[in-house]
């Protein structure tokens, strides 16, 4: 078993309300997919996908 600390693996991430609660929700729903987006340094990238498709 391991622990994630959220807050070290988010510092300096570029998020909006909409893509805050898209993690939140993921780190929650999905921790292995989180863990798998913040170890293979994707998370940006995903944040602003998030954001993208808010507009739609």
């Amino acid at each position: 078993m391991f622990r994630l600390n959220c807050n070290e693996w988010e510092d300096g991430l570029k998020t909006t309300l909409n893509s805050q609660g898209a993690l939140d929700a993921l780190a929650i729903d999905e921790p292995l997919e989180y863990a798998r987006i913040m170890l293979d340094n994707e998370a940006q990238a995903w944040i602003d996908a998030q954001d993208d498709m808010s507009v739609w």
